[in-house]
């Protein structure tokens, strides 16, 4: 078993290796344009997302954080999820 700061090591690469796979899924997800934005009137438009996002992508998501949690990262410790996957503005 590892313990100590080599499992510390282990489990934070397997985080950075869960952030890649996700920042690739995503890439793919939205290469393949799941959106349609529609007119509702002259200035309101509409968002439509008939395709969700693979369930793989919140998986991975949510054991990041978990591992992120063991060490005791908080909110303000880490970048916010706009920042670390590069969507979005965080609003």
């Amino acid at each position: 078993m590892v313990r100590g700061l080599k499992s510390a090591k282990v489990k934070l690469v397997r985080a950075a290796k869960h952030l890649r796979a996700i920042k690739k899924r995503i890439a793919i997800y939205a290469h393949a344009k799941p959106h349609k934005i529609a007119r509702k009137s002259k200035n309101k438009k509409k968002l439509n997302i008939p395709k969700s996002p693979p369930a793989e992508i919140s998986l991975l998501a949510g054991e990041m954080v978990t591992i992120y949690r063991l060490f005791g990262f908080s909110r303000a410790g880490v970048p916010a999820l706009h920042e670390i996957f590069g969507v979005g503005d965080g609003t």
